[in-house]
């Protein structure tokens, strides 16, 4: 299960399999861990996806500018400058 499992389940109003979905999918990204220095953006995106699926609001907003600082756009003037990567 990923992501887009649970953003379908929560469409059909199942909100456990949307659960268990966004549950798994926060534990594939988390052991992926490793990629957070070479993808800041994609995986701050990921998380704060996952954590709003969770309906964990405050650690959904929290995910971004932390990883934002990451990369920087005085980094990175181009990916630095799209958080939508």
């Amino acid at each position: 299960m990923n992501a887009q499992d649970g953003v379908i389940a929560r469409c059909q109003g199942d909100s456990t399999k949307a659960r268990t979905a966004f549950t798994a999918a926060r534990r594939e990204v988390e052991k992926d861990g490793g990629t957070a220095a070479r993808l800041p953006l994609p995986l701050s995106a990921s998380l704060g996806a996952i954590d709003g699926g969770l309906e964990r609001k405050e650690q959904a907003i929290q995910e971004g500018p932390p990883r934002c600082e990451l990369l920087p756009v005085s980094k990175d003037a181009i990916d630095g400058a799209a958080p939508s990567h």
